[in-house]
């Protein structure tokens, strides 16, 4: 995964956001004069342009046993996982360092939404206090996501806290967050959960562990039919956020559901909804490519090949073989000009800096589609 800053410039040295208002502090609450780049997230909206605004929030719409609150002091495994983390400097730097170079890649987290809750929940003193322990689970995932490909000059800035090996420091902040998911308790379904599930995924393919990236793909999938992420919706309903990001999470499951189903020979486990209004492909060619263009293409031409054949390994016959490359070559002809194969538009990449950033993902997943039918045959 490319770490190269996109989108948002992240200065990772950088001082904390003063507490807004004074008055009436909760004594679980920290005080703090500094400020922060943090700020910025507050009101970074570049990645998410495509979407109609509603109100949203990864914990409010919930009833209280929806969401998990432990207080340190009453749980040593979380009283531990918390002084794993680094002290708030350093903590907020990783975070800034995640929305400028991880998340984009799929887009599952609101910036201004994640960092209001973070601000909150960093106020909070070590002990004492509750903690949301899906929001931190979420930030351990977080944490591991972005230290697991760290760039050198980063490892610098972010000073003492990482000089010891990335990939073990990685390791431990996705080892601690998988502890503290086990506290939560079965049937506290809602995307948090989600969330950190889809880092963990992605965590656990960077580090080609496949095999544990397939189980968690299906920890996932479950937690993505409790939440009716597989239901329709209307056509003319406004998407909120919330719906949206629910979308992106299904299309990403969905495309490394059928990737590793063919990697490990596994069934595929998620069934597609035939009835969600999808845009056309003619509307993907002709609009302005979003940050999110590359998945909805790839969620596209997987969703096509999965209603024929369900899972991989029934692309087994000559004519079934035949039929899959045709599948996929028609799919490269009806791309956006950003994305062709052969010379593609770069005329705006200025314009839409995303762009550049996503091809090579894009065309890689083309290639191993089109390597699938060589071997076969």
């Amino acid at each position: 995964m490319s770490t190269k800053p996109q989108l948002v410039t992240a200065t990772l040295k950088r001082r904390r956001v003063q507490a807004d208002g004074q008055e009436n502090i909760d004594p679980c609450h920290e005080d703090s004069s500094e400020r922060t780049g943090l700020n910025g997230l507050l009101h970074m909206d570049n990645d998410w342009h495509d979407i109609i605004y509603s109100s949203y929030t990864l914990h409010d719409n919930k009833t209280p046993n929806d969401v998990m609150w432990i207080d340190p002091n009453a749980d040593a495994q979380l009283q531990h996982a918390l002084k794993s983390l680094p002290a708030k400097a350093q903590l907020d730097a990783l975070i800034e360092a995640f929305f400028s170079n991880v998340n984009h890649h799929y887009n599952i987290i609101h910036p201004p939404t994640f960092i209001r809750q973070y601000l909150a929940w960093s106020r909070k003193k070590p002990q004492g206090c509750s903690r949301d322990l899906q929001l931190t689970t979420l930030i351990f995932m977080m944490c591991a996501c972005v230290t697991q490909h760290l760039e050198e000059n980063s490892q610098i800035i972010l000073d003492n806290h990482l000089t010891h090996p990335r990939k073990g420091l990685s390791k431990s902040y996705h080892d601690a967050g998988q502890k503290l998911s086990e506290l939560i308790p079965t049937g506290s379904y809602h995307l948090t959960n989600l969330q950190w599930k889809v880092l963990s995924t992605c965590w656990y393919k960077g580090e080609a562990k496949f095999t544990e990236a397939w189980h968690t793909i299906g920890l996932a999938v479950q937690e993505a039919y409790e939440l009716g992420l597989h239901k329709s919706r209307s056509s003319r309903t406004a998407p909120d956020i919330e719906a949206q990001i629910g979308r992106r999470v299904w299309r990403v499951l969905y495309c490394w559901n059928w990737q590793l189903s063919s990697i490990l020979g596994r069934p595929f486990m998620m069934n597609d909804i035939d009835s969600e209004p999808e845009e056309a492909s003619s509307d993907l060619k002709n609009s302005p490519p979003t940050p999110t263009l590359h998945t909805k293409l790839q969620y596209q031409l997987i969703s096509s090949l999965a209603k024929r054949w369900q899972t991989p390994q029934n692309i087994d016959s000559p004519t079934e073989i035949h039929v899959h490359k045709k599948i996929v070559e028609d799919h490269i002809s009806s791309l956006p000009s950003v994305f062709a194969i052969h010379n593609p538009d770069t005329s705006n990449d200025h314009k839409w800096p995303w762009v550049p950033v996503y091809y090579i993902p894009q065309q890689t997943c083309l290639y191993q589609q089109l390597n699938n039918c060589e071997q076969k045959q």
